[in-house]
């Protein structure tokens, strides 16, 4: 590497003048390529694509830097490389004030390539230097936070829709893709790349999406290729596996499309994915299967209409658009493999009945803070959700909304709920529960067959205790009944073979004689002035007294 004189460039911000790199001369040896575009040459270096301004410490994109000429000194300048702290803060603070894609396409790529830098190249760059499997490679590498995490799928996504059309920006969209875990669309973007001089490129990244291995991949290290030297064939092999056969996915899209009313068949346009929409009301109207793994529901869709996949088997992961509102009736329905949504600051206010009922390998609802309505049977029989935080505005907890989640074991219920209706929580894992005071009403078996409930605090406004509430509860081994419950219905604690002492602290005017059936009620605990009329209504059992 020969430099030149440094080149003189202006800020654009405060018009200082910065010496920049200039070479007389270069070459490639030693260098490295990445799957993500990354090209290392330690003796042909770059200008970096953002440069930071030494005197007004302001970030922009180089090319909007005026160059002035050379300096007349023999310095040789500098080529502006960022910190991964810059390029994060450049990422923000540029990504925000510019609408402009190719502008917001080069600021992401810098962005993703700094975090892949500080994070995700140099394990496997010692692996392939010491000639070891990068699982044995020993060492400290830096690890990102949820921040960084977040920021660089953002980019990441960015970069795929403000890619242009070209050829080598079709490839690199296919990679982007790969590390995002998009199978088949980055299998389907690979396909329409036909350059030979990258064919090598194409195998090794055909390859790795028929594994589904989403790793960033070194190319070339140390001026030496990375032997790949088994994608080729396999990738012939696999080129057109995992791909829905489009032939069948457009008869079936047809298919749906003349079931529509004329109105709105007008306004229907499709995606890559297999999904339709509605122009005309923002809506998600169907996604038909088979479909990508992943599901990105477009920007601007208001609303997920009722069955839009229903029973849909492919779907493991799916993305909610920034705008949508809502989400329809068996929605997203026995989609038994999605096991992630991502919320996209959605700010959904209203889940339909049964939306989400049997998607049994979905663990976390992170998308109802703002829900103000939920339908019945929204999360039913989803059997890994372990723990939820109900919205604060939630009014009602509807019919078999958790009936089935047998692994829910955490709940939080909002101030706010007035009424639990039936069947909510039956059969699940809760341990521990306290009923806001609000709530003014049970439906009928409300906690049946939670085996291992054990503790649980009424409000103080109920009334009713229904029908089969506690039933076959049989870790209960003490409850409160509050001074405003005024009946308990027949076989409320049935089976409850644990419960041993129940504290009234009223007199409840109406206990069914199943109330206590197959408990193990051994003493009842009640205000002295009612003690005479709880030894008429338990004769059998040890009756005290007691100021409460």
């Amino acid at each position: 590497m020969l430099p030149a004189a440094a080149q003189l460039y202006k800020c654009p911000h405060c018009g200082k003048t910065k010496p920049m790199l200039s070479l007389m001369s270069g070459n490639t040896f030693g260098g490295e390529l990445w799957s993500d575009g990354r090209a290392i040459y330690p003796m042909l270096p770059k200008l970096s694509t953002i440069q930071k301004c030494s005197c007004c410490g302001r970030y922009s994109l180089l090319d909007k830097w005026k160059d002035t000429g050379r300096t007349s000194n023999k310095s040789f300048g500098e080529t502006g490389e960022l910190t991964y702290s810059e390029a994060k803060e450049a990422y923000i603070e540029l990504s925000a004030s510019t609408s402009d894609s190719s502008e917001i396409s080069a600021i992401s790529f810098s962005f993703i390539q700094a975090y892949n830098d500080q994070f995700r190249r140099p394990r496997p760059r010692k692996a392939i230097q010491e000639n070891k499997l990068i699982d044995s490679i020993s060492g400290t590498f830096c690890s990102p936070e949820d921040e960084d995490i977040r920021l660089v799928i953002k980019a990441t996504k960015q970069a795929i829709e403000t890619l242009d059309n070209s050829e080598d920006n079709r490839l690199l969209k296919a990679e982007l893709l790969r590390e995002l875990g998009r199978w088949d669309e980055a299998l389907r973007t690979l396909r329409t790349v036909t350059n030979n001089d990258v064919k090598w490129i194409i195998d090794i990244l055909t390859y790795h999406i028929a594994l589904e291995d989403s790793r960033l991949l070194p190319l070339v290290i140390d001026g030496t290729e990375v032997d790949y030297s088994c994608c080729a064939n396999y990738a012939t092999i696999v080129a057109n596996k995992d791909l829905p056969n489009s032939a069948e996915v457009d008869k079936s899209i047809d298919s749906f499309v003349q079931t529509l009313s004329p109105e709105i068949r007008k306004d229907t346009v499709r995606d890559a994915l297999s999904g339709v929409y509605d122009r005309h009301s923002k809506s998600l109207l169907k996604v038909v299967s088979p479909c990508s793994k992943h599901f990105e529901i477009e920007n601007q869709t208001y609303h997920i209409c009722d069955y839009a996949f229903f029973r849909n088997f492919d779907i493991e992961s799916l993305t909610f658009s920034e705008n949508l509102r809502s989400i329809g009736s068996k929605s997203l329905y026995g989609c038994k493999n999605l096991e992630v949504v991502f919320p996209k600051n959605a700010m959904i206010e209203s889940i339909g009945d049964c939306a989400f009922m049997n998607c049994k390998s979905l663990k976390e609802i992170g998308f109802i803070d703002s829900v103000q309505f939920l339908g019945r049977s929204v999360f039913a029989g989803m059997d890994k959700l372990e723990s939820i935080k109900l919205p604060k505005d939630l009014r009602r907890i509807p019919e078999f909304t958790f009936f089935e989640c047998e692994s829910l074991k955490d709940v939080e219920i909002p101030e706010s709920v007035s009424v639990i209706e039936s069947f909510s929580f039956q059969h699940t894992a809760i341990t521990h529960l306290t009923i806001p005071n609000r709530v003014v009403k049970l439906g009928d078996a409300v906690f049946s067959r939670c085996f291992q409930f054990e503790q649980v605090t009424l409000p103080n406004r109920l009334k009713v205790i229904p029908e089969r509430t506690f039933s076959s509860c049989k870790y209960l081994r003490e409850i409160e009944i509050p001074k405003s419950v005024n009946t308990i219905m027949k076989e409320a604690f049935d089976g409850t073979e644990s419960l041993t002492t129940v504290r009234f602290h009223g007199k409840v005017e109406h206990i069914d004689d199943t109330a206590f059936k197959d408990s193990g009620l051994e003493t009842v605990i009640v205000p002295f002035w009612a003690k005479s009329y709880y030894k008429k209504v338990f004769p059998n059992l040890t009756i005290k007294s007691a100021i409460l």
